[in-house]
């Protein structure tokens, strides 16, 4: 059995990384049957990620292709400001904004796209990177998600970050376990997710 290799992710990822994000959509389950549109949580929860952060970026490629991905920033009040100037735009171009009555999940994402969800500031002042990790069931379980890990730290750690955080679904049992094993805690808590952040040791 040949082990998933890790290397950086680009543009030339996308569309793996899309699908891999939308199969792990449902609160880590596939989350194909949610959507119409199979591109939107790629495009809120990755795209950003791979085009202007690319420093963070990496897939995990198993047989040939992409198959998990670890994508981080190492500023988010940045990349907030970022994303507004240079990856919202477009998209709001694209999709008509559901306002206040968004009447189905992709209509949820889509007000994502109008109106993103910022980091507080008093997780961003203790945890200012963030980061999202997702991998395919065949490459689960492998140690795959340690070892991607601990190359965002790394990498984390050489742009001196005090600090990092994610948000997951109280409900993925399995990821708050795995984030607790690698010395996260919960930070902040949400109607249905928590913010779990992790303080990082600077060189």
């Amino acid at each position: 059995m040949i082990t998933p290799r890790i290397r950086t992710a680009d543009a030339r990822d996308l569309d793996a990384l899309y699908d891999v994000c939308l199969r792990t959509g449902d609160a880590g389950n596939d989350g194909a049957h949610l959507f119409d549109d199979p591109r939107l949580l790629g495009e809120i929860y990755v795209g950003p990620y791979v085009m202007l952060s690319s420093a963070f970026a990496y897939a995990a490629v198993d047989e040939g292709k992409p198959s998990g991905y670890v994508l981080g920033t190492l500023d988010t009040r940045l990349f907030e400001a970022e994303c507004e100037t240079a990856w919202w735009p477009d998209l709001r171009s694209r999709h008509v904004d559901p306002a206040s009555n968004p009447a189905t999940p992709d209509d949820e994402l889509i007000a994502e796209i109008y109106r993103p969800q910022l980091a507080s500031d008093a997780v961003v002042k203790r945890f200012p990177a963030n980061f999202h990790i997702d991998l395919l069931p065949a490459i689960q379980g492998k140690g795959i998600g340690s070892l991607m890990m601990d190359q965002l730290f790394s990498v984390l750690r050489a742009g001196d970050s005090p600090g990092v955080h994610m948000d997951v679904a109280t409900r993925n049992d399995r990821a708050v376990g795995f984030y607790e094993h690698l010395g996260f805690s919960v930070v902040e808590s949400h109607n249905d997710s928590v913010i779990m952040g992790k303080r990082l040791n600077t060189l």
